[in-house]
């Protein structure tokens, strides 16, 4: 703020025109509209007479501080190493059950169109799935199958966001970004328990037996 606007201020904070600050003053009422408005300065000899009539400080005329501060200043905030291991540890357990089981499915040698399956009588093969098998290894066959293999693929995904979110957590220290990062993690977490949700029951309904990875998974989502 400007030694005029200052003037200004004070002057119609005390309920009081121009022309009597410029009577006051002993001065024109042009010059004290110069004033206000910048387009010029008080003499240094006139500048106690100011304060005086204003009723404020000679320092108080110059003090742009606080206002700088006030309009440019971005208050820094230290890491919350809490809020980065957070991002970074959902990433790696995370990643770690996406290489568990997810599902179990049984079939049994009796259903196969080979001869050599009356061999074996009544035996069945168990296949284990993990996450990755869904993600490189499955493609949906129908509509339940599709919306499956993608909401793996958008958990997985999201693993990713966290490691980024980690990162803006220890390298930027504006606390306004950093809120906007809180807030945005915070919905990300909800979409996530959502999609996982869903895959959840569709796994239930499509697979013999959930497996530890996707269960854990859940549980994961659900302490975020």
């Amino acid at each position: 703020m400007n030694i005029g606007n200052r003037i200004s201020n004070k002057r119609k904070e005390l309920g009081m025109t121009q022309q009597e600050l410029a009577d006051k003053l002993f001065v024109s009422v042009k010059t004290v509209s110069k004033w206000e408005t910048n387009r010029g300065n008080p003499e240094m000899n006139i500048l106690p007479s100011i304060a005086k009539v204003l009723d404020i400080n000679i320092a108080d005329l110059f003090d742009e501080g606080e206002d700088i501060e006030k309009d440019n200043y971005q208050p820094e905030k230290a890491i919350d190493i809490i809020n980065v291991c957070f991002e970074y540890g959902t990433f790696i357990l995370g990643f770690v059950f996406f290489f568990l089981t997810f599902f179990t499915f049984k079939t049994s040698l009796l259903n196969s169109d080979f001869p050599i399956s009356d061999f074996f009588g009544s035996n069945s093969i168990t296949y284990n799935f993990s996450g990755y098998d869904v993600l490189f290894k499955m493609n949906g066959t129908n509509f339940f199958g599709v919306i499956w293999v993608l909401g793996i693929w958008l958990t997985y995904i999201f693993l990713f966001v966290h490691i980024a979110l980690g990162t803006i957590e220890l390298v930027v220290k504006k606390k306004d970004i950093l809120d906007k990062k809180n807030r945005l993690s915070f919905l990300l977490s909800i979409v996530e328990m959502a999609v996982l949700v869903i895959s959840f029951i569709i796994g239930i309904l499509s697979a013999e037996n959930l497996g530890f990875g996707i269960i854990m998974m859940v549980i994961l989502y659900l302490v975020v």
